[in-house]
């Protein structure tokens, strides 16, 4: 499986403060149960989540508001 995590520290209009985010990309190659709750544990370790190559079709998108439903996709 392919994934990346990338930090970046955003600083404030004053630049006295800094806040951690993090951005991680997944390479899904394709989409199924297995791989909902790896993508599901994924999101609980990171701010943004980058998925790639789901081979979903636009009627099937909606599988994703399943894995996580506090998550916007």
């Amino acid at each position: 499986m392919c994934f990346h995590w990338v930090r970046v520290d955003l600083l404030t209009m004053t630049d006295q403060l800094k806040f951690p985010l993090s951005i991680s990309s997944y390479n899904c190659r394709g989409f199924n149960n297995i791989k909902s709750g790896y993508i599901n544990s994924l999101l609980d370790k990171c701010d943004f989540l980058l998925l790639q190559e789901l081979w979903l079709s636009d009627k099937q998108l909606d599988i994703l508001g399943s894995i996580k439903p506090n998550v916007l996709f």
